[in-house]
């Protein structure tokens, strides 16, 4: 006679059914049992005592009664053709929710009895009712450590160990599969009742499903990602490996981490979407400091966030994103062992994206680690990963406006795709019908994305000053063309022409403005700054100099770096505070501060952009700074025509002047920069906007008296006195609109 084929289960809700089958006549027994006994409880709360549960359930030893023996036949029969229906679906490749997570998670099999156990009243209330009288309390709707291990006894052998099934190390309460009712406790107690996780829940019934704690810390969605220079050659090397860790088929795949660290180390998220892409499978990225604050506010404890979420990327599968590492790492103070355990035992594709270079301790063979540390991509690199972004999108750009993005901002490939965003939303804001992205939606995007790199430690100025407004010498005014002219000529000089070969160093423009105060350095950097069409970053070196060791050259790096990707015009005012000369060391101090301006001629050589150092007194400046500026401009003390040149700009044609007003004698008579007109003129606006009338002699005499005081400058009062012609002509009232 041919021996019946075992059929294996359709899917895993058939599977579950049986199951749920199975335990509905195991807790039909123990009612059974329940209701033989004289009395329901034993003055401990149990239904059944741990001998007697022993005796009457023990395979070797025969119940007291038939039925008793006929239910327990009955159970053990249905348990094996469940275990052959098991056995032979998995042979088949159907797929079953239960037997794959107890693989994922390694769980013995009264662990998965624990879970069904768990998952029966969140898919029937009769079970919360069932439970509650077994435990012979009618609030105790959940199933507790004892009744599932007696439950468990029915299916094999548990022994005293069983409730270490359920303590803080094992994998149900790990990775938080099941989690304890009310508190908890280090080692569990029996009657400690248990809840199955919803991710879990939802996990088992094949329903699509991210764990709603960790959601909000977390982004997901398809790899669209793609990789590109210079990180292509590090990326198909890593694709390759784990393609060939993917397919393996005789033993277990070692696990894989990828840690991308440098000024280009956000391209690590491209790298990781297209391998991802390849693979089929979702990328799922998380914020270590987000998730920190979490836990410091009270939320999600950050050690129970991370469980979490390399528990979705085991459950999905997908690899693992962690951005923010650094500032977890230094602000957030983490634990890196925590990480560490992750990686060994978690996810078995993690990338993470960091700063600094960085060694996971305690190497093993059961993970590849491996750290890549990625550049920020060359002016080639850039117009490459520009070009093919903008086939993406409706642009009136040509080639060669691309071309002048590339080399204005040194961004990571993310950053451009979050500029071109910025970019395409502003095309849609200017016309809602047609969003054509244009070369100032796009500068305005890159200047916007940029911004966010300097946290305080510098001021971004948008420039609005134009060449109408400054009063310069000729010679000055032809220098200051001559500095334009390197910055448009780059290109050519440096990529066109190959000088860039020849310089390993120096391939910024460092400039010097020299003068007395306000003589318009500061406006000459923010018209330099307009004519480029580029942000003018102004240095706060109050939140630069810091008095503790080595805290000021990290702010120093933070502007640098930030100037670099936002392609700002870098400005030191009052640079001699910062680029003064260097001293005789002669105490800790005098070391520390050389140290400083060290690290500044190092970084100064570093940078590629330009650099304006504003100072009164040019002697102050180290001569190693001076050797390296490329041009210094001076600036002199405004001549006659030059402030009165001064005076008419800075008068609005809006306000309203006296006719009275001479400005070639304010010319003439005092000696004063443009900064201190800027002063006069404005305080007389006030001085006559008080008496409701127009701007005349009076006030603006009366200005220039408290611009003088306010200088501690000698004066008579016989300079402010109104020339006699000026007053015979006076009309007090009358206003002028120039």
């Amino acid at each position: 006679m041919r021996a019946t084929k075992t059929a294996p289960f359709r899917d895993s809700r058939e599977y579950l059914a049986a199951e749920l089958d199975w335990l509905d006549r195991a807790l039909s027994l123990l009612l059974h049992l329940f209701q033989r006994r004289e009395g329901k409880t034993d003055g401990q709360g149990l239904f059944l005592s741990q001998k007697e549960a022993e005796r009457l359930l023990a395979r070797k030893h025969p119940a007291e009664d038939p039925e008793t023996d006929a239910i327990r036949a009955s159970l053990d029969q249905f348990r094996r053709e469940i275990l052959a229906r098991r056995k032979a679906s998995l042979a088949q490749g159907v797929y079953l929710s239960l037997p794959h997570l107890a693989h994922l998670f390694h769980l013995s099999p009264a662990e998965e009895t624990a879970l069904v156990v768990g998952l029966a009243p969140e898919l029937d209330p009769k079970y919360a009712k069932l439970y509650a009288y077994l435990q012979d309390d009618l609030t105790r709707k959940f199933p507790s450590i004892e009744l599932v291990l007696m439950i468990a006894r029915l299916q094999g052998e548990v022994g005293p160990q069983g409730r270490f099934f359920f303590a803080p190390q094992s994998p149900l309460a790990r990775w938080h599969l099941l989690t304890p009712v009310g508190e908890g406790a280090a080692l569990p107690r029996l009657n400690q009742g248990l809840l199955l996780d919803d991710r879990i829940v939802a996990f088992l019934l094949d329903l699509p499903q991210f764990d709603g704690k960790v959601l909000p810390f977390v982004r997901t969605g398809g790899a669209t990602g793609s990789m590109a220079a210079p990180g292509m050659a590090i990326g198909e090397r890593l694709k390759s490996l784990v393609n060939a860790q993917f397919q393996r088929s005789a033993g277990p795949a070692r696990k894989i981490a990828a840690y991308f660290y440098g000024a280009g180390a956000s391209n690590g998220r491209g790298m990781a979407e297209a391998i991802c892409r390849e693979m089929k499978v979702r990328l799922i990225e998380v914020d270590l400091m987000a998730l920190h604050q979490a836990g410091l506010s009270g939320g999600l404890p950050l050690s129970e966030g991370l469980r979490r979420i390399v528990r979705e990327t085991l459950l999905q599968p997908a690899a693992l994103y962690l951005c923010g590492f650094e500032k977890w790492r230094d602000e957030g103070k983490g634990d890196l062992s925590a990480i560490e355990a992750l990686l060994r035992e978690g996810s078995w594709l993690t990338f993470i994206e960091g700063e600094r270079p960085w060694i996971m301790q305690g190497l093993s063979e059961e993970l590849y680690f491996l750290p890549f540390a990625l550049p920020l991509p060359d002016y080639r690199g850039r117009s490459e990963g520009w070009k093919a972004l903008m086939k993406e999108v409706p642009s009136a750009m040509g080639e060669e406006e691309i071309e002048t993005i590339s080399m204005r901002y040194r961004m990571t490939f993310r950053e451009m795709e979050e500029a071109l965003r910025l970019a395409q939303d502003q095309a849609t804001l200017r016309a809602p019908s047609r969003p054509e992205v244009t070369m100032e939606d796009l500068l305005w995007g890159c200047r916007e994305r940029s911004r966010i790199h300097f946290g305080g430690l510098a001021r971004s100025i948008t420039p609005r000053a134009s060449w109408e407004d400054l009063v310069l010498p000729e010679s000055l005014l032809r220098q200051m063309k001559e500095i334009l002219a390197q910055v448009r000529h780059r290109p050519q000089v440096f990529h066109g022409w190959g000088f860039e070969k020849k310089l390993l160093l120096g391939k910024g423009i460092y400039i010097l403005f020299v003068g007395p105060s306000g003589t318009g350095k500061t406006l000459a950097a923010e018209v330099l700054a307009q004519t480029l069409g580029r942000d003018l970053l102004k240095v706060d070196l109050s939140a630069i100099v810091s008095k503790y060791i080595g805290e000021t050259e990290k702010n120093l790096q933070r502007v640098f770096e930030g100037a670099e990707r936002s392609d700002a015009v870098l400005f030191f005012d009052e640079a001699d505070a910062l680029f003064g000369k260097r001293s005789e060391v002669k105490d800790a101090h005098d070391r520390y501060a050389n140290i400083e301006i060290n690290y500044l001629l190092q970084r100064l050589e570093e940078f590629e952009g330009i650099v304006i150092l504003a100072t009164n007194f040019a002697q102050n400046i180290d001569d190693a700074f001076s050797r390296r500026i490329q041009m210094s401009v001076e600036f002199p003390f405004p001549n006659e025509v030059s402030r009165l040149e001064i005076w008419r700009k800075h008068l609005p044609k809006e306000a309203p002047l006296a006719d009275e007003v001479d400005l070639a004698f304010l010319a003439s008579q005092f000696k004063i920069t443009g900064g201190g007109i800027r002063n006069i003129v404005l305080n007389a606006a006030f001085l006559a906007a008080e008496e409701g009338g127009a701007i005349g002699m009076e006030h603006l005499l009366q200005a220039t008296r408290r611009e003088y005081e306010k200088m501690g400058k000698l004066y008579a009062e016989s300079e402010f006195e109104i020339p006699a012609a000026l007053t015979a002509e006076r009309v007090p009232s009358k206003r002028r609109s120039k």
